[in-house]
């Protein structure tokens, strides 16, 4: 059995009007979650049927995310 690493699925379910199928189309497109995280919005854009405003948008939804995650571990 290999590792399994997170890929981002749930987290872009958060990005507004994200089509499970673009969601599946980004995070294969990526492979895993730590490279998603990385990916600016021209990267994000490569991705076939990602607008710009899509990519901008998981790049909010992401950056809400790890924020989020930092404040709870002071909280």
């Amino acid at each position: 059995d290999g590792s399994v690493a997170p890929r981002g699925m749930r987290i872009l379910a958060r990005v507004p009007r994200m089509t499970e199928e673009l969601a599946a189309a980004i995070t294969s497109y990526f492979g895993e979650l730590t490279k998603l995280q990385r990916a600016t919005v021209a990267d994000l854009m490569v991705v076939p049927g990602v607008t710009a405003a899509q990519a901008q948008a998981v790049k909010d939804t992401l950056e809400r995310v790890v924020e989020t995650t930092i404040m709870d571990q002071y909280n």
